[in-house]
C-alpha cells in the first residue's frame, strides 16, 4: 500500500489508510500497557492538543506556502531542534 504522504478524508474513505495497523498499535496500547503502567494521562493530552494544534496550523500555511518550501523549512527546523538537543545532552554530562 502507498501513501501519498497526505492523509485525507477521501484517502481513508477508499482503504488507502493503514486502518488495521492503526487499530492494531491503539489496542495493543489499552490493552497492554493502561494495565501495565502507570500512564501520564495530561503528559498524553497536552501531547496531542500540541498535535492537533500543529495540524491546524500546518493546514493553514500549506495554502500560502508552497510544498517543496514548506517541507524544507521543516527539515531546517527538525535539524536546529535536534542541534539543540544535542547540545544540551553534552553541556549537561
Amino acid at each position: 500500500m502507498k501513501l501519498s504522504g497526505y492523509t485525507t478524508v477521501y484517502n481513508c474513505i477508499n482503504n488507502e489508510y493503514p486502518w488495521e495497523d492503526s487499530i492494531k498499535s491503539l489496542l495493543g496500547f489499552f490493552f497492554g500497557d493502561v494495565f501495565l503502567y502507570q500512564i501520564n494521562w495530561t503528559l498524553i493530552l497536552k501531547f496531542t492538543f500540541i498535535s492537533i494544534l500543529g495540524i491546524f496550523i500546518g493546514n493553514y500555511f500549506s495554502v500560502f506556502i508552497n510544498a517543496k518550501l514548506l517541507k524544507k523549512i521543516f527539515g531546517v527546523f527538525i535539524f536546529i531542534v535536534g542541534f539543540l538537543i544535542i547540545t544540551n545532552e553534552l553541556i549537561n554530562l
